[in-house]
């Protein structure tokens, strides 16, 4: 059963309320996210799906795609998404559905970082991109992928903002 914690912190790096999941008791990490502040908005970044191979339910997405701004307006370099990629595989090889830490229904099978501007399915790919592919288990959501209803990859991380000057 998963756990939960809310708290929250004053300072300046970490104002807000923020929630502490972890997928099993006996896990070390926790999962931290924070609420909106009094007018933020919280948005997430999904990533489409661009290619997928019926027979063997594997989806294949790019995850990050450097030097383009995402949702928040921040920027990630070539060097940042390869570092982010390994870092993954290294250490968390999971695949969940909508952020809810629930990783037995799929899983990766493929992950690189793009040599070279290419394209994948029908979508153009740029150099230092990285794309993941995932084996899909479970019938419902293979079924989802189909019907349209999942349409994609969304990313969770933490990481320091620093201005650009």
């Amino acid at each position: 059963s998963k756990e939960f914690k809310k708290i929250e912190f004053f300072g300046k790096k970490l104002k807000g309320l923020w929630t502490l999941k972890r997928e099993e008791p006996k896990m070390e990490m926790w999962i931290m996210e924070r609420s909106a502040l009094p007018g933020e908005k919280v948005t997430k970044r999904y990533v489409p799906i661009v290619k997928v191979d019926k027979k063997k339910h594997i989806v294949y997405g790019v995850v990050l795609e450097p030097e383009v701004f995402d949702s928040q307006k921040d920027i990630v370099s070539a060097e940042e998404i390869e570092d982010a990629a390994h870092e993954f595989l290294a250490f968390y090889r999971k695949i969940d559905l909508e952020h809810n830490y629930v990783t037995k229904k799929c899983y990766p099978v493929e992950s690189y970082i793009a040599p070279h501007d290419m394209m994948l399915g029908t979508e153009k790919v740029k150099k230092g991109s990285w794309i993941l592919g995932s084996k899909v288990t479970d019938p419902k959501i293979w079924k989802d992928i189909e019907d349209g209803v999942l349409t994609g990859y969304s990313i969770v991380g933490v990481a320091q903002r620093l201005p650009v000057e």
